[in-house]
């Protein structure tokens, strides 16, 4: 199963509108899936506003999205949840800005504190980091949000941990191995 999503500052812009993108990505996807026999899900983006979010989700799970993005530290949790809620599709979270704000050790919100959120808010899975990339937790951090977005959580459902931002070719054993 692969995973194409959309860069997190892409929404629905005049110069690339949010439909047509979606239809010809996902039918890009159908003539893989007719050529090799391996599916894909695209990650397309529908952060927006709070009052605006679930129609955009809505609208594009219409036009055949079969996963969402939610860009959720812009779009904030409260609107995570409606889509967790109302959609048949995973969700994909992404954590733009995240760098900004824990970078620093002494200010901002812990990855680990994010995850639990995320998770318990409805996200299928959540670009957490790695060890290894531009993008890169300690190692021990890393573990600690995995184990949070998996592990038994007597009425909510687990939550998949995605590695990010910089995870090249010559990182990837490491970077998985360490998701796993």
């Amino acid at each position: 199963m692969g995973l194409v999503k959309d860069d997190e500052a892409l929404t629905d812009q005049g110069f690339c509108p949010l439909i047509p993108r979606l239809e010809a990505v996902m039918s890009a996807l159908g003539r893989v899936e007719k050529e090799t026999g391996k599916k894909a899900f695209y990650a397309v983006s529908v952060t927006a506003g709070a009052d605006r979010i679930l129609e955009r989700a809505e609208e594009a799970v219409d036009h055949g999205a079969n996963m969402v993005m939610i860009d959720v530290l812009t779009a904030g949790f409260s609107s995570l949840e409606p889509l967790s809620q109302n959609l048949n599709v995973p969700i994909h979270v992404h954590r733009t800005l995240h760098g900004a704000s824990a970078r620093d050790k002494s200010h901002g919100i812990s990855m680990l504190v994010i995850a639990k959120l995320v998770r318990m808010v409805g996200g299928t899975n959540l670009h957490t980091g790695s060890c290894m990339g531009k993008m890169s937790l300690e190692r021990e951090e890393n573990d600690l949000c995995r184990d949070a977005l998996r592990e038994e959580w007597v009425a909510i459902r687990g939550s998949s941990p995605w590695p990010r931002a910089g995870s090249i070719q010559q990182r990837s054993t490491g970077t998985w191995m360490a998701m796993a």
